[in-house]
């Protein structure tokens, strides 16, 4: 019974995580065969994967709530993360410009320092007489 509402929940929120993950497991796969990578960062997601599928486990998947599955899902996320955080910056935004364009600081606007503005400024009081 409980299933049914995570498959309703999960459809509701598919449109928004869907291009996200879409997106991620493009640049998993892109990031995992290309040479500029190294070796043992692009070994990472595989073998989580292989540790997904094997039933080897640390934690047993008999126990309640499904915590063997959930040990083994961390471990596929911990390893995507660990491939996309530490793989090199500019390979990273080689497959994904979507990932660089998001990264601009807030005190430089879009990276372009013809539209930044210097000046001064000072806080009036409403008792001082304003503008």
């Amino acid at each position: 019974m409980l299933w049914r509402l995570v498959i309703h929940i999960m459809l509701m929120l598919s449109p928004l995580y869907l291009p996200r993950i879409v997106r991620t497991v493009y640049l998993v796969w892109k990031l995992t065969f290309d040479s500029r990578v190294p070796l043992l960062l692009r070994l990472l997601v595989p073998t989580a994967l292989v540790y997904f599928v094997i039933p080897l486990s640390v934690v047993p998947d008999v126990l309640p709530f499904g915590v063997g599955l959930i040990e083994d899902v961390l471990l596929l996320m911990l390893a995507v993360w660990a491939l996309i955080r530490f793989s090199p910056a500019h390979v990273v935004a080689d497959y994904a410009p979507w990932r660089a364009s998001s990264k601009s600081s807030p005190s430089s606007p879009g990276g372009d320092p013809s539209k930044v503005v210097d000046s001064t400024y000072r806080i009036v009081d409403e008792g001082e007489g304003g503008l």
